[in-house]
């Protein structure tokens, strides 16, 4: 699992090379949305998104999905983050490709979850 883990994350930083990371406060959370809905569309995932909010699934297994929203994160100088629906913080919004990865696996342990 872990050499698959890496794999993702080196896969996810090549295709986002384009995503937000280094842009520092220069987009808004929508904007941040914005450029996580690419960077996952690019990975062959399945994305709806609004002004508010990223719903992911993957097209394999599309019982499985992963809200994401973004928003501040007090403990980080109120820097934007993006969260799962469960309030858990994935990663900065500066940051997408990690958020990507942080995606892909929660959607491989809820199709996990979904199948048991």
């Amino acid at each position: 699992m872990l050499a698959r883990t890496v794999v993702w994350d080196g896969e996810v930083a090549e295709a986002c090379a384009s995503g937000a990371c280094g842009w520092p406060g220069a987009l808004t959370a929508r904007q941040y949305l914005g450029v996580l809905a690419g960077c996952l569309r690019e990975r062959q995932l399945s994305v709806e998104a609004s002004d508010a909010i990223v719903l992911v699934a993957d097209p394999d297994r599309p019982q499985a999905e992963v809200r994401v929203v973004c928003c501040e994160r007090p403990g980080d100088g109120d820097r934007l983050w993006f969260w799962d629906a469960s309030g858990t913080p994935l990663a900065s919004a500066e940051c997408a490709h990690y958020a990507v990865g942080e995606i892909r696996r929660l959607l491989a342990r809820s199709a996990g979850a979904v199948a048991s």
